[in-house]
């Protein structure tokens, strides 16, 4: 027989955690999901209760016997009250300008945004409260950023064990590159495969990886289609800077998966990179993002100086419109490979292969 008993109301259903910051709780058993990524101590589900006169001998429950309903505190009572004055829109312009665009990093036990932004973001009462109601962006955004630079870190790395988790969530005006990242990854992890061959793992073959950049490529104009950008001009580099991505992945899948690359091919990619990036309007909207495919094509401009010219003024202009970062070794690598007296068919990868051991990585 069917219960006649009163319903739990719904907001009962999620963990107090969630309830007091004002956020959807995924109600994931035995504990939220919500609290576990933040290192909350999740306090369950359903109605907390507290013991009311006099049972306990000693400590805060000294006295109580009967379990009533616990307390929470309304959240409206902690809400944030910031001023907006001049200062501080000229701070935050600054940071956006002048500061975000310069940003890298790399984790590790003394990185300052592990120790000290993400920490701030668990405990400040204004960045709980702007999570409020929403989808949690920015959780995904800071795993898209780390996954992002785990896999341009290990580039140049050479480790073979690529503990690098692909399961990261995405979403389209955060992540729209992910596509291409996953592919850049991929072809890495096959590098690394090819060169240990007792890892007995299997390979992508060279046409099923160029398959899926030409459907990433599509994917990726597509969402640039409903995108808010500054003005045409600014669309318009964007699908620039799509294909200069596009044509480095050819240029580095070949490199890596085939074992008679085309030159051809290669060079019509190779130009293609510069093509676009002569078209570019401004070159300001994406100058940190230009860096990788204009190192994979650098690394196809052995003996023809006035390419090799057209790479070093594009990495000094990104140098100075988004900070120096590494991008000067990289510009010195490429600079190094241009010079020496190499065998056909060796590559950059050969030479950072080489080097690894006596060099530390690039961050490319």
């Amino acid at each position: 027989m069917a219960s006649t008993g009163p319903s739990v109301p719904a907001a009962n259903k999620d963990c107090q955690k969630c309830k007091f910051r004002r956020i959807p709780c995924d109600r994931t058993q035995p504990k939220c999901r919500k609290c576990i990524s933040r290192d909350f101590d999740c306090p369950g589900y359903g109605v907390h209760l507290r013991w009311d006169q006099g049972v306990a001998s000693r400590g805060k429950l000294m006295g109580k016997c009967v379990p009533v309903e616990k307390e929470v505190p309304s959240p409206l009572t902690l809400q944030p009250t910031p001023i907006f004055n001049n200062l501080t829109s000229q701070l935050l312009r600054h940071f956006d300008q002048g500061v975000a665009t310069k940003l890298a990093w790399v984790d590790g036990p003394g990185n300052p945004w592990r120790n000290i932004v993400l920490p701030l973001s668990h405990t400040s009462p204004t960045v709980l409260f702007s999570h409020a109601g929403s989808v949690d962006l920015s959780d995904v955004f800071l795993l898209y950023e780390y996954y992002y630079t785990s896999v341009f870190i290990n580039l140049t790395r050479f480790d073979p064990n690529d503990d690098i988790s692909e399961n990261i969530p995405t979403h389209g005006s955060i992540s729209f590159f992910s596509e291409y990242v996953r592919i850049i990854h991929a072809v890495t992890r096959a590098e690394r495969l090819r060169s240990t061959p007792w890892l007995n793992s299997n390979i992508p073959r060279l046409s099923e990886v160029l398959d899926e950049t030409e459907a990433a490529k599509d994917k990726i104009i597509q969402m640039g289609q409903t995108m808010e950008f500054k003005s045409s001009s600014a669309r318009c580099d964007f699908e620039y800077l799509v294909y200069m991505y596009y044509h480095a992945i050819l240029i580095y899948s070949h490199r890596v998966l085939s074992d008679d690359p085309s030159d051809e091919f290669i060079q019509i990619s190779r130009d293609a990179v510069l093509t676009h990036l002569s078209y570019l309007s401004r070159s300001a909207y994406f100058a940190h993002n230009l860096v990788w495919p204009l190192f994979i094509a650098g690394s196809e401009c052995r003996g023809i100086p006035s390419l090799q010219e057209t790479i070093e003024h594009a990495m000094l202009n990104i140098m100075q419109l988004s900070g120096s970062l590494d991008r000067h070794r990289v510009l010195s690598f490429l600079k190094t490979f241009w010079a020496l007296d190499l065998e056909p068919g060796v590559t950059w990868i050969h030479l950072a292969r080489a080097n690894s051991v006596n060099e530390s990585f690039l961050i490319v």
